[in-house]
């Protein structure tokens, strides 16, 4: 009888033992590293409080027709737009206001820090590097971006570009020239100083250089 017993408990061991080594091979393959902080600079060349959540990759102007008139990226501004491709053109006098379409192409870099209220802010400015205190259109102050780190999104919306014609030639009067997006929350971390630069409030942003022609 005392054999069984001794037997019956180094048996109870080593299934004990083997139990544990199991949970430590669980445990070891299902634990993922976050993904690493991608920081970015603000104006004045000091990090970024809290690290930019988004890149945008680019802004793909449309026409009427959903064909490509044009891309904009960082480092890469330029766009002419065909008033004849608008998807609308209203000609008033000595000028007009022309409407595209706008698909911005958005990749999360970092988590957000703050979780939105409302959500993302889209915004633009008349002025590709604008300050704070300069005027700034919103697009959209409830757009959301739930993808994971490393993904992209695509959100379409609508822009208006002013110009005069001289000649029947058209320039560029009052037009979109940069681009941004905020987190409603993490925004407000930032006190309103009218000499600070918008970009340092924004999670990404990008400039455009708009070509009105015929």
């Amino acid at each position: 009888m005392i054999p069984l017993l001794i037997f019956i408990r180094q048996y109870s061991r080593r299934l004990l033992a083997m139990a544990l080594i199991s949970l430590v091979a669980v445990a070891c393959v299902d634990h993922t590293d976050p993904p690493p902080v991608v920081s970015c600079k603000l104006n004045n060349g000091m990090d970024r409080p809290y690290p930019c959540e988004f890149t945008i990759e680019k802004l793909v102007f449309l026409a009427k027709d959903g064909s490509t008139l044009g891309e904009v990226m960082a480092g890469s501004p330029n766009v002419t737009l065909s008033l004849a491709k608008a998807k609308t053109n209203v000609v008033s006098g000595g000028g007009g206001s022309a409407t595209y379409d706008v698909k911005a192409v958005v990749r999360r870099q970092n988590a957000p820090s703050f979780p939105v209220v409302s959500g993302y802010i889209l915004s633009y400015a008349f002025v590709d590097f604008p300050l704070q205190s300069d005027s700034r259109p919103v697009i959209s102050s409830t757009q959301a971006f739930p993808m994971a780190v490393g993904s992209t999104q695509e959100v379409t919306f609508s822009l208006s570009f002013i110009y005069t014609l001289s000649g029947g030639i058209p320039s560029t009067f009052a037009v979109p020239r940069s681009f941004f997006i905020e987190n409603d929350v993490t925004t407000t971390k930032f006190p309103f100083i009218s000499s600070v630069p918008v970009v340092d409030k924004a999670e990404a942003s990008v400039k455009i250089n708009p070509m009105i022609v015929n």
